[in-house]
C-alpha cells in the first residue's frame, strides 16, 4: 500500500469526483461518486480517500460498467474502461465539491 502514497503517485490513481443527477441525489445521503483506476481495490480506495479528504468512510461500492462500442470512421472499437466507486461517509462529515468563493 505504501507505493500508492508516493509524492507523485496519489493523483494518478484517483481520477475525479463524478457529478450527475443520480449522484447529486446521493449527496443528500452522504454518498460520493468517484471515477477511480481499474486496478485499485476497495481497501486501497478507502485508504487513499481517507488520507486526501480526511474523512471516515463507512462503506464502498464499486462497479465496472460495460464498455461502450464506438465507431471510428470504418473501424470499430470500444471506449476506455473505467471503474466507479460510490463512497458513504459519516453524516457529520462532508467532502467539498466546489471551491468556496
Amino acid at each position: 500500500e505504501s507505493c500508492f502514497f508516493s509524492s507523485e503517485g496519489i493523483i494518478n490513481f484517483l481520477f475525479l469526483l463524478f457529478l450527475t443527477e443520480k449522484s447529486a441525489k446521493l449527496l443528500e445521503k452522504n454518498y460520493y461518486t468517484f471515477f477511480v483506476n481499474i486496478k485499485l481495490t476497495k481497501t486501497q480506495i478507502k485508504s487513499i480517500i481517507e488520507n486526501i479528504y480526511k474523512v471516515n468512510i463507512i462503506s464502498i461500492q464499486t462497479c465496472l460498467p460495460p464498455k461502450k462500442k464506438k465507431r471510428f470512421s470504418k473501424f470499430d472499437g470500444y471506449r476506455k474502461q473505467y471503474k466507479k466507486a460510490i463512497i458513504r461517509i459519516k453524516l457529520d462529515q462532508s467532502i467539498q465539491i466546489l471551491p468556496e468563493n
